[in-house]
C-alpha cells in the first residue's frame, strides 16, 4: 500500500490496498487520508481501504457521487473461477471509512431495479441515481430508471410512469450526463449520431 501524503514511511496506519477495478475517485483522497490522521495533499493519490459487502472486481460498471457517499452499480464481476457475469448490484460506499453497503431489499430498498447489465449511463442529480441503457449479455437497451436515495427506492421512467416523448434507442457505451436539471445522452454504441435531454425538473 501507498501512505497517505506526508506520513513517514514504516508508519503509514493505512496498510490495505482498494481494489482499482472499482474505479473509486480521485477526489476520495482526501476524505481517506482525514479519516487516518492525515489532512491529505493535493494532487497526490492514496490508497482506499475496502471493508464490509465489498462488490468484488468489477469492470464496465458505472460509479457516482452524491452526498459525499459513492454509489457503483453494475458492471462485469470476476468470479472466485475467473468467470465473468453481469450483475445488478448496487454499493454504496464511505470514502471516510471505506465501509461499503450493499442496497437491496435486505437492506429495505423497495421498488424493482434495473435488469443485469454493463456499460450502461449511471450519473446523480438532486440525490436520485439514474441509470440508462447498456447492455445485458444479449441485447441493447433503452429502459430508464431511477434510485431515489433518502427513500431506497427505485422506479422505472417508461410511458406507463407519464413520461412522454421519444426515448433514446437502445445502445450501450453513451455518454451520459446530468445537470441543469436533467439528464443528457450523447451518441454510443453502435453507432447513434445524435443527443437527447430528459428533464428531471
Amino acid at each position: 500500500a501507498v501512505p497517505c501524503p506526508d506520513n513517514p514511511p514504516g508508519t503509514s496506519p493505512d496498510s490495505a490496498t482498494v481494489d482499482h477495478e472499482l474505479g473509486v475517485p480521485a477526489q476520495l483522497t482526501s476524505a481517506h487520508c482525514a479519516a487516518v490522521g492525515h489532512a491529505g495533499t493535493p494532487n497526490a493519490w492514496s490508497t482506499v481501504a475496502l471493508s464490509g459487502d465489498v462488490p468484488g472486481r468489477l469492470f464496465r460498471h458505472g460509479t457516482a457521487e452524491a452526498g459525499g457517499l459513492v454509489y457503483v452499480f453494475g458492471g462485469h464481476r470476476s468470479g472466485d473461477s475467473g468467470s465473468n457475469y453481469y450483475n445488478n448490484r448496487l454499493t454504496q460506499i464511505d470514502p471516510a471509512t471505506g465501509v461499503c453497503t450493499r442496497l437491496d431489499a435486505g437492506a429495505g430498498v423497495t421498488g424493482a431495479p434495473p435488469s443485469a447489465r454493463y456499460r450502461m449511463g449511471f450519473a446523480a442529480l438532486d440525490g436520485v441515481l439514474w441509470v440508462f441503457g447498456g447492455y445485458d449479455g444479449s441485447s441493447r437497451l433503452s429502459d430508464l430508471h431511477a434510485y431515489t436515495i433518502a427513500a431506497r427506492a427505485w422506479r422505472q421512467l417508461d410511458a406507463a410512469a407519464g413520461v412522454s416523448g421519444t426515448p433514446p434507442s437502445a445502445r450501450l457505451h453513451m455518454g451520459f450526463s446530468a445537470g441543469a436539471g436533467g439528464l443528457l445522452v450523447t451518441y454510443g454504441c453502435c453507432s447513434p449520431q445524435d443527443a437527447h435531454f430528459f428533464d428531471v425538473a
